[in-house]
């Protein structure tokens, strides 16, 4: 759900997301919808990047755990968005990426258009 909020704000053609699943009253399981397995994020980038004839070095990749790097594709960019672990926090600084502290999702913003202000009005 967040993924989708995200990539609509920014006009993003193509995104991927695991889901959730919740039982006939509503609540939600412990099973999800797994599109896209935790350590082999990098797979589906790059399948992305062949359906959509795209290079690697016009993709960047947000996730907000460690885990999330391997979406980091040779030549690609990624940005770690809003760690809530300290186990999170350490892997993007390790990794050196840049690291996007807040669910402010504006704060994106200038690590992916450098030099440009945030629009008024989307």
């Amino acid at each position: 759900m967040l993924i989708g909020s995200i990539a609509q704000m920014l006009k993003v053609d193509d995104w991927v997301a695991n889901g959730f699943q919740y039982d006939e009253k509503g609540f939600l399981q412990d099973e999800g919808m797994v599109r896209v397995p935790a350590h082999y994020k990098g797979d589906m980038v790059e399948k992305l990047c062949r359906i959509n004839n795209l290079e690697p070095e016009q993709i960047c990749s947000v996730g907000d755990n460690h885990t999330d790097l391997s979406m980091m594709i040779p030549g690609s960019r990624f940005i770690g968005f809003n760690p809530s672990k300290e186990m999170a926090f350490e892997g993007f600084q390790e990794a050196g990426v840049p690291i996007v502290e807040g669910n402010d999702c504006r704060n994106l913003w200038p690590h992916l258009f450098p030099g440009e202000s945030f629009p008024s009005e989307l």
